[in-house]
């Protein structure tokens, strides 16, 4: 039995034994084991985005009107169980050291996973042969852009956008009458103070798509202020390339939606895209990007191939797609930073010299 440590009581002696008990990730780890089975059962009808967030980004998820607890929950039981059986309750002994470096392996282990959770960022840059990429885009975060005379003027969160909302800033006003997270086109009502595409289609909510980069994202917005010819009624959607636009002040104003941008700290440029098939087949075997970095004054090669990521400051550039469209190949590369990338690796170099120092402590004692 451990003695209290100089200061501490005998209640929070018993406090900290209840938490670092054994019972604690014995009860823990096979509810995140049923969280797995949940989360990935329910990938086929939510889709990986959606079920992720329900099931394991989060603390609580809901069974009917029933809260339960998430992945952030247990995992943050589990690692305070340990922490404290590390710190209060551990067998501070060299006969124990093997176990002792073993329990702080996993704890670096949860806390790489912790930082990799609120720290990690994916994206993904689209080019075709010959472009450069300064930025990345987000897979699920939109923004609503107004740009004035070519230049970005406002950008609105998609998310935070409500229907009715008056959005500021502005030399008009520019309202919000509907969004939706994935739109579908239908025809619109023949009307003088629709503009632009809008008179021709209304947008109108779809279920949403099991990827959530499927979707596409629109609004329905009114202009007022800016004269009888251009107040009324407008619409702009993902990957709908005519922006209404409109003048005010001689300035012109462009609305447009889109991924939301991340800047790189460098320049991407495809220089050559090849991919092969299976015999007999139409199912990609295997494909790669030929790319240049471009860093300040400095430029350098790189292949980027399905299992070969580049990686450089922080980022990891993967080969995970590739598009075909009417002007041409399209390589499609993710990029993810992750501020706990060496934790794993830490984490198990720690539980194995853990391991080996106490077969090698048992050995030894057999010995004498």
């Amino acid at each position: 039995m451990t003695a209290p440590s100089p200061g501490q009581s005998p209640n929070w002696q018993s406090w900290t034994r209840q938490i670092a008990s054994p019972a604690v990730p014995f009860y823990a780890l096979p509810w995140l084991m049923l969280l797995l089975v949940l989360g990935t059962y329910a990938q086929k009808d939510l889709g990986l985005y959606t079920a992720q967030k329900m099931f394991f980004s989060a603390w609580v998820f809901f069974l009917g009107p029933i809260p339960l607890p998430a992945g952030y929950s247990i995992l943050a039981v589990i690692s305070a169980s340990l922490l404290v059986k590390f710190l209060f309750h551990s067998p501070w002994r060299r006969d124990k050291a093997g176990i002792i470096i073993s329990h702080l392996g996993v704890l670096v282990l949860m806390i790489g996973g912790l930082l990799t959770g609120l720290t990690q960022q994916e994206g993904y840059i689209l080019l075709g042969e010959g472009q450069r990429a300064k930025a990345q885009s987000d897979y699920h975060q939109r923004v609503v852009t107004v740009s004035k005379d070519g230049r970005d003027f406002l950008s609105l969160p998609f998310e935070n956008l409500h229907t009715g909302e008056k959005i500021g800033g502005l030399p008009f006003t520019f309202s919000i009458t509907d969004t939706c997270s994935n739109c579908r086109p239908v025809s619109a009502p023949t009307d003088e103070r629709r503009h632009g595409l809008a008179e021709q289609m209304k947008l109108i909510a779809a279920p949403p798509e099991k990827e959530n980069e499927a979707n596409l994202s629109g609004i329905t917005f009114t202009v007022s202020g800016t004269g009888e010819t251009q107040d009324g009624t407008y619409v702009i959607m993902e990957e709908v390339p005519h922006a209404p636009t409109i003048t005010h002040d001689k300035n012109i104003y462009r609305f447009s939606i889109g991924r939301a941008q991340r800047e790189l700290p460098f320049t991407v440029e495809l220089k050559n895209f090849r991919r092969e098939f299976h015999p007999g087949t139409d199912t990609p075997r295997s494909f790669e990007s030929d790319i240049v970095v471009h860093d300040g004054d400095i430029a350098w090669p790189y292949t980027i191939r399905m299992n070969e990521p580049l990686r450089y400051k922080g980022y990891t550039l993967y080969q995970s797609s590739f598009s075909v469209r009417p002007d041409g190949e399209y390589s499609i590369l993710s990029v993810v930073t992750n501020s706990g990338r060496v934790f794993p690796y830490l984490a198990s170099a720690l539980i194995f010299a853990g391991l080996l120092v106490h077969l090698l402590l048992r050995l030894g004692a057999r010995k004498s």
